[in-house]
C-alpha cells in the first residue's frame, strides 16, 4: 500500500508516530476525526521526552498518544 492510498486519518496518525520516534519516544500517533473527516484532536507518544508544548503531558508513563489534555 502506498502513502497516497491511506485514509487521511491514518496519514495524520503515522506522521505523529514519526514525530514521536524523532523525539526519542515510542513511535505512536493518534488522531480523532469527526464525522466529516476533520481532525478534532491529534496526539503522540511523549513518554521519553523532556519537554512538550503546554499543556501536554511528557516524560511520564501516562504520556501516551491517545492522552491529550486540553484546557
Amino acid at each position: 500500500m502506498l502513502w497516497k492510498d491511506l485514509e487521511y486519518g491514518f496519514q495524520v496518525a503515522f506522521e505523529g508516530g514519526w514525530e514521536a520516534y524523532c523525539g526519542g519516544s515510542i513511535p505512536i500517533g493518534a488522531v480523532v476525526l469527526n464525522q466529516k473527516g476533520e481532525v478534532v484532536s491529534i496526539g503522540r507518544n511523549r513518554i521519553y521526552e523532556l519537554e512538550a508544548p503546554r499543556p501536554q503531558i511528557f516524560g511520564h508513563q501516562l504520556a501516551h498518544a491517545q492522552l491529550r489534555w486540553e484546557a
